[in-house]
């Protein structure tokens, strides 16, 4: 899964995290969604050194690409990798559309120098693998430029979560959470610090919240809590509200108050809210973030840094 390096990238000082898209299911527009803004999952990590990791392919992939094109990404790339093109992991948390529909519009894969490679889950029927999926949006009848046709090195890795791997000094770890197909959780730590990616994963059982109480293991599954353990940042879904979640059991998302619970178990530092749903205007996820920062009072940890994820917010782990 080790993208070719002529020189290895040397072991950053700094990493930033960048906001694509944060919506999901459906992008959305219009007045009433300015501040945070109507891109689907898309986000980057990058380092002072070089390195690019990509999580989810969302309608943000067109603006990302449109960063990597642009002079400023080009100048910084070749300063710290010595080479013109543009080498990149993209870590697909699962393939439902709203994380893989801004890949055809992802400008960097029609250029030829450029190198991608994609990790992540085949469908859970195994009867797809990773590469039918990504090119299946791309057949003619939905788009005018195959898979197949891109100028671009695509190479595809099917992804195991029986143990971790090195990907350019950084070590990936996944874990498979509950969603109508699996989907994968990722920690990446580099240069002393963790990344944690937890989108799309729904509570093991509805929650019971009580104040100064932490949910139990029966709702917030161990394997997320092991992976999330004492992350600089973690990335959660906080796509339904506490009475939506009740309606929509089996739909695999979560509420914000349970990411709470799970970032405080975990031992996270900062928590950022994301996968906003499509029928959440700007002050109704104004009114997410606002419960969210009081169930971490309620459980006396106040100290917890609670962020809603907007289009465009660039944190420094």
């Amino acid at each position: 899964m080790q993208l070719p390096r002529i020189t290895p990238l040397a072991v950053p000082t700094k990493l930033t995290l960048r906001f694509w898209g944060t919506r999901g299911s459906i992008p959305v527009s219009g007045t009433a969604y300015m501040r945070y803004g109507g891109n689907t999952s898309c986000l980057s990590l990058t380092s002072d050194t070089g390195h690019l990791f990509i999580f989810d392919c969302g309608s943000g992939a067109r603006l990302l690409g449109n960063y990597l094109l642009s002079p400023e990404w080009q100048e910084f790339n070749y300063m710290h990798t010595g080479v013109k093109n543009t080498c990149a992991y993209i870590l697909l948390s699962h393939t439902h559309w709203d994380h893989i529909q801004g890949f055809p519009f992802f400008g960097p894969a029609f250029k030829p120098e450029n190198h991608f490679h994609f990790i992540g889950g085949d469908d859970c029927s195994q009867t797809l693998n990773l590469n039918d999926i990504m090119g299946g949006q791309m057949q003619q009848c939905y788009f005018p430029v195959a898979l197949d046709a891109l100028p671009s090195q695509i190479d595809f890795f099917a992804l195991a979560t029986t143990e971790s791997m090195k990907l350019d000094g950084a070590t990936l770890t996944n874990k498979l959470l509950k969603h109508p197909i699996p989907t994968s959780a990722y920690r990446l730590e580099l240069a002393g610090k963790i990344f944690v990616y937890a989108t799309d994963h729904e509570p093991l059982a509805l929650p019971n919240f009580q104040p100064h109480l932490l949910l139990g293991n029966d709702v917030v599954d161990i394997k997320l809590l092991e992976l999330a353990a004492g992350a600089d940042i973690m990335v959660h879904d906080a796509q339904y509200s506490t009475a939506e979640l009740a309606q929509k059991v089996g739909w695999g998302h979560n509420s914000a108050e349970v990411a709470v619970d799970t970032a405080i178990k975990a031992g996270v530092k900062r928590l950022v809210l994301y996968h906003h749903d499509p029928g959440h205007d700007d002050t109704a996820l104004d009114k997410i973030l606002l419960d969210a920062r009081r169930r971490a009072v309620a459980l006396d940890n106040s100290q917890l840094e609670i962020i809603a994820a907007s289009d465009g917010l660039t944190l420094e782990l």
